[in-house]
Order: C-alpha cells, then structure tokens, then sequence
C-alpha cells in the first residue's frame, strides 16, 4: 500500500476541511489518554473525554498503538481509545486548532482515523508528523482539492498496518525485552535501597 506525509493539516482551516473530510471516509477513530502516576486529568482533556464518550466503543491500557510503540520507561499511563465515526463528532475535533494541537497536556494524544479495520490515517503529534495508507489515487486528488499536498513516502505491506483487532506483543518490537526488564527491575531496586540508605542517614542526622 501507498504511504504519503500530508502538508496542511497544521492549519486551523485546512485542518478543519481535512477532519471533514475524513469523517465521511471512516469507521473509527482513536485518541490515547496518557497520563502520569498520581497525576490529574487536565480540565481540558477530561472535557474532550467526556465530550466523545456518546462515542466511545473500547478503550484499553497498551504500550502498542497505531502511532508509537513505547517501552514507558517513565512509567505513564497509556489509554488508547476508540471511537465511532459520526457528524456530532465533528465539532469535539475541531476543538483543537491544527492536528498537532492532539498531544499531551492539554489534549488526548495523537488522532488517528481507521477503516475496512486498520489505521488508514495515524499521527504523532509530538513528532509533527503523520501517514496516510491508500492505493486511491482519487483519495489524493480529493485531499489536493482541500488545500493538502500529499508527500510520497514509498509503500508498506498490508501487513505492517496497525489493525485494531490484532493482537500484538511488545516483544516482537523489541528483541532483547526480557533482558531490559530485568536490567529494569534491578535498577529500581537498587534505587529504592539507595533512597532507604539515604532516609535512615537523615533520621540519624
């Protein structure tokens, strides 16, 4: 399948005609939900949650979504969260002013927009940066017509599409996850050890 990076969707118009657009071409949507440990939802997050929720059909606490695979070393909170495709929608997006806005603090993470059960669009905010999968030259042309220009950027497998039904495992992503974890677990129990040392020498101080 063909991939391409659309220059556009930064700006508050075409931004806007681009998530018309794909309203009316879609199934689904999704949005990640992060949030740090003992740390409060933003108002403005908990209003877009609760805006969309009429909409919501699953959610679930993943390191594996359509645009970033995460070893969560800081140790956060991933809520990927899909959505059904529907007019009312189409206001709760257009909340935001570009499609880089979709990033943590202030707003769920990383729009990504799915049909026939893959992410036919998926973005980063954080990076700038997004994919488009089509083999429909008139999808192109349509997006031109918006304002976008689509940027080749080669092809893909059917097979490296994210699928919202796949089940996927972090392993296969990163080779060597075992012994990370482990590395993992020693460094923390060597960090708590080190912060009780350092405790019982304050209480003798």
């Amino acid at each position: 399948m063909h991939q391409y990076f659309l220059n556009g969707v930064e700006k508050k118009e075409l931004y806007s005609a681009f998530i018309r657009y794909m309203i009316n071409r879609s199934e689904e949507f999704s949005l990640v939900y992060f949030s740090y440990p003992n740390t409060r939802m933003k108002s403005s997050i908990r209003a877009i949650k609760e805006s969309l929720a009429p909409f919501q059909l699953s959610r679930k606490e993943t390191n594996i979504m359509p645009s970033m695979t995460t070893l969560n070393e800081e140790g956060g909170r991933y809520l990927l969260t899909y959505y059904r495709v529907a007019p009312d929608a189409l206001d709760i997006l257009e909340r935001a002013g570009s499609l880089y806005e979709w990033d943590y603090p202030m707003f769920p993470m990383d729009l990504c927009f799915f049909r026939e059960g893959y992410a036919w669009f998926i973005s980063s905010a954080h990076e700038r940066w997004n994919t488009l999968y089509t083999d429909h030259p008139e999808t192109i042309r349509e997006l031109e017509t918006l304002g976008l220009t689509a940027e080749p950027e080669g092809m893909i497998n059917d097979e490296k599409l994210f699928y919202k039904d796949k089940a996927y495992r972090l392993e296969d992503f990163f080779p060597g996850l075992d012994e990370w974890e482990k590395h993992k677990k020693n460094n923390k129990i060597f960090l708590l050890a080190s912060r009780m040392r350092r405790k019982k020498r304050e209480r003798k101080h």
